[in-house]
């Protein structure tokens, strides 16, 4: 073994140590970014849920011919709070940079949050009542992807 070959398995050795921490940081912080997004849709899941047994109430109570009026507007009022605190999760996960991790994690899931939240910013919140068949519908597709993320599998980075 000469001195040169020396020098080269020093150099070679050092590049991989380095190509090997460096691979090893990425995935440490993709596995770090993905439980961070996992939390952020977490939150999601308690809203859809509660949205989806109010709206499913609220449908029966409309297609009802002898509707108790008061108890339309209670839940009425109680799914504007809900569709408020969904759109409050739905911007911390705009603004905390995770909208396009869940694009590429879950594209179906990110679409039909995106979906929904666009539907409510795009109509008015008095149309709400004259539209709670399609909301409901877009709850229970968005309840259900969420369940499915959050069920996923999680150890797949």
């Amino acid at each position: 073994m000469s001195f040169e070959d020396t020098i080269v398995g020093f150099v070679g050795g050092f590049l991989i140590s380095l190509l090997t921490f460096y691979v090893g940081m990425q995935v440490q912080r993709r596995a770090e970014r993905k439980n961070f997004l996992r939390k952020h849709i977490r939150q999601f899941y308690p809203i859809l849920r509660g949205l989806a047994i109010d709206l499913g109430y609220a449908v029966s109570l409309k297609l009802k011919d002898n509707s108790d009026l008061k108890s339309l507007a209670d839940v009425s009022s109680k799914i504007s709070m809900e569709l408020e605190s969904f759109s409050a999760a739905y911007l911390k996960l705009r603004e905390s940079g995770l909208e396009p991790e869940l694009e590429s994690c879950d594209r179906d899931t990110a679409n039909e949050l995106k979906g929904l939240y666009t539907m409510l910013k795009m109509e008015n919140p008095l149309a709400l009542m004259s539209n709670l068949d399609r909301y409901h519908n877009k709850v229970i597709v968005c309840r259900n992807l969420v369940e499915s993320y959050l069920k996923g599998k999680w150890w797949q980075f």
